[in-house]
């Protein structure tokens, strides 16, 4: 048997388990709960507290749970589990999807598994009405004959629900030209032969609000965020005026009108803090009849906007809109955005979804999803220029930097730069090549040349490891070069904790994953890797997720140019910053590099810049 590839392991089955979950979200609870614990499992493999300590909205879940447990313990006395599983469902997707990067292709075929899951799930059940009752629908009446003819047993609310998302994504997907007119067509009618046979006449009302908002984006050219807003006015209409024969409409039968008024009433006596965070179907069933059906029924809310007023007022209800808002702030402003949120909203005026597990999965996973796709499709899409500014070091200084992950860059290696930025973005940045350093000189940006050779930046980390006794490890070049660079140290730092080296070539990714894990276990307080660009970054950013602590630096071709003389380039050629040449006269092979990679690359980040520059003065 082979050795087991960690690696391929953590790819593959990371997204095969991510289609699963997305797949089975609209089947039993039990389903989407095993597939989120396989999902949680290989997405949390590589947990680093360093990193969670970073991530910002993890902190801002885990605030916002404490704030809930507090008020929950001082104003209840007990805990209310339905509340505590959002908070750790919403923070499990979010790390598990802010460590495992997105793809386009990987967030479309996401929403694909979605449908195809709602689609089977109303196929079964529609398939069930035509084995036990083929002439209603023969005669076109099959309305609202969901909940007595369903195999899957799902609320058709909740089907609704995730209906009306399958048709945005359906909507999304025409938009976006991956499927054709007729095919188009096709999902429309079964869509919404789906929602009259749901008959949850509030989702036939949000489907109707999403065409109308997919119009406007499509024809009009319009960003109309604003109509998210229609079910927080619907709401406040619901405060002040009578709407009898709607709620009738939209409900069957005035059940939710009473529970509405019920809860309203209870709001009433405590708007500002409300009575109690897990404390709602206490306080509701107190303002109920004994004898009224909803009492007898033990019904929640039916509002989610109402859980949050009744459990913690007006104060408890802001706290969550703000993850509303940080929504929107954070995605990029589309109808699959925007109509997401239209959904979760307007479906909180006629049931509290954040109460049952449907609800919560649905929530959580497509909240976070959203927001952390947008964000790597934002990292990609900036300019070049603007990540490598944001990025740069501030001093030459190793003792001076805050950043775990160092590399520098050339004018060869910015053209490898420009196509692996969020590769480089988990680095601090510093500029090794002088014909980088006039270019930035030029657009303001003054820096020095920095490289990790002994005419620069290593003999400072080498001194700096001595006086700290930090230990290094090496990884780089040939097995016959990196013994030669070790004995050259060595003897030239003979006080320098040298823990461990190794070559730069791997036969194949079992290897490397072996490697890693051995260098892992040692946790040495530094590492150099020369394996030439991208590959020393990713082998970097690899053993920092694998959950080594410490710090690391590229060193491109030191290790091989020092394994034969601890000084590689000549005084003269260093002094006047001629190393270029004497690379050229001792490497031949990179005559090509200089003459045809480098004047591409300065063309390149000069536009870069220039295009920077325009931007900012716009």
């Amino acid at each position: 048997m082979g050795r087991f590839n960690r690696d391929v392991f953590f790819v593959r089955g990371f997204y095969i388990s991510l289609l699963l979950f997305a797949f089975v979200l609209s089947f039993a609870p039990h389903w989407s709960s095993k597939a989120l614990a396989i999902t949680g499992l290989i997405g949390l493999l590589r947990f680093s507290f360093t990193q969670l300590r970073k991530s910002l909205f993890f902190l801002l879940v885990i605030c916002f749970a404490i704030f809930y447990s507090l008020v929950n313990m001082f104003t209840v006395g007990v805990f209310d589990y339905e509340w505590i599983s959002l908070f750790l469902v919403l923070a499990l997707c979010h790390q598990i999807f802010n460590w495992n990067e997105i793809s386009h292709k990987e967030f479309q075929r996401i929403l694909f598994f979605f449908c195809l899951g709602v689609y089977v799930v109303g196929g079964l059940n529609f398939g069930n009405l035509f084995i036990s009752d083929v002439s209603s629908i023969i005669n076109l009446k099959f309305f609202d004959k969901w909940d007595s003819h369903s195999l899957i047993d799902i609320h058709k609310l909740y089907f609704g629900l995730y209906l009306n998302f399958a048709l945005l994504i359906v909507l999304n997907f025409y938009t976006e030209n991956k499927i054709r007119t007729l095919q188009f067509f096709l999902h429309l009618i079964y869509i919404t032969t789906l929602l009259f046979f749901c008959g949850s006449r509030g989702a036939i009302t949000i489907a109707l609000l999403l065409i109308i908002l997919w119009a406007s984006f499509k024809f009009i050219g319009e960003k109309i965020v604003w109509f998210v807003l229609i079910p927080v006015l619907f709401l406040i209409i619901m405060f002040v005026t009578d709407l009898t024969v709607l709620m009738e409409w939209i409900d069957g039968d005035l059940s939710r009108l009473r529970n509405f008024i019920y809860n309203k009433q209870a709001f009433l006596d405590s708007p500002w803090f409300g009575h109690g965070i897990g404390n709602e179907f206490n306080t509701i069933q107190s303002y109920r009849s004994p004898r009224g059906w909803e009492y007898l029924q033990k019904y929640n809310a039916h509002n989610q906007y109402m859980e949050f007023l009744v459990g913690g007022g007006v104060f408890w209800m802001a706290i969550f809109l703000l993850f509303i808002v940080y929504f929107l702030i954070r995605v990029r402003i589309d109808g699959l955005s925007v109509g997401f949120v239209l959904i979760i909203l307007t479906t909180f005026l006629f049931e509290s979804i954040l109460n049952r597990h449907h609800g919560v999965f649905f929530f959580a996973f497509f909240y976070t999803l959203f927001i952390v796709y947008y964000k790597n499709m934002e990292d990609k899409n900036k300019n070049p220029a603007e990540i490598l500014k944001s990025n740069l070091a501030s001093s030459m200084q190793y003792e001076e930097h805050h950043i775990c992950l160092n590399t520098f860059l050339n004018a060869y290696s910015y053209l490898l730069f420009r196509k692996e930025l969020n590769l480089f973005n988990h680095f601090s940045i510093r500029i090794d090549g002088i014909a980088m350093i006039y270019v930035l000189r030029l657009f303001g940006i003054k820096m020095k040349r920095s490289s990790f050779d002994m005419t620069s930046m290593a003999p400072k980390v080498f001194n700096y490891c001595i006086e700290k006794e930090k230990e290094v490890f090496f990884i780089g070049s040939s097995e016959e070069n990196i013994v030669g660079f070790v004995g050259m140290l060595r003897r030239n730092f003979p006080f320098l904790k040298i823990k461990g080296f190794r070559n730069g070539f791997f036969t194949d990714e079992e290897e490397k994953n072996l490697v890693i894990h051995e260098i892992t276990k040692k946790n040495p307080d530094i590492i150099v890797v020369g394996t030439g660009t991208p590959l020393q970054e990713q082998l970097l950013l690899k053993l920092k997720m694998a959950g080594w602590q410490g710090v690391g630096f590229t060193c491109g071709g030191f290790i091989h140019q020092t394994s034969k003389r601890l000084d590689y380039y000549p005084k003269f050629f260093d002094k006047y910053n001629l190393r270029w040449l004497y690379r050229i006269y001792d490497e031949p092979k990179l005559i090509k590099r200089y003459l045809f990679k480098y004047p591409k690359s300065i063309c390149l980040l000069i536009f870069d810049l220039t295009k920077l520059s325009l931007q900012k003065n716009a």
